[in-house]
């Protein structure tokens, strides 16, 4: 995240256009970008995601730490779980 904008990479990147990702793009209004080390050295916050640990923040790039506020991450967090149970809740 820099100045509030979320990036993901793109498609044409080699990462999966998946569950989560899709999940997050109403939460975090995401757009797509190349993913650089310039601009992940510019990031306020980084976050990674998959289907099987759902979303993590990461802590450190090249030896710098990376601070992600909780409350932000309690906040994504929250609205993501209310995704999932609402998934949940509506096919089963």
């Amino acid at each position: 995240m820099i100045n509030g904008q979320w990036f993901t990479p793109k498609i044409s990147a080699g990462v999966l256009g998946g569950i989560v990702r899709q999940a997050l793009r109403p939460i975090l209004n995401w757009q797509e970008s190349t993913i650089n080390l310039k601009l992940l050295e510019e990031s306020e916050a980084i976050l990674i995601s998959n289907s099987l640990l759902g979303i993590l923040p990461v802590k450190g790039l090249k030896s710098e730490k990376v601070e992600m506020k909780k409350r932000m991450y309690s906040a994504i967090m929250e609205q993501y779980n209310n995704l999932v149970m609402e998934s949940l809740s509506e096919n089963w």
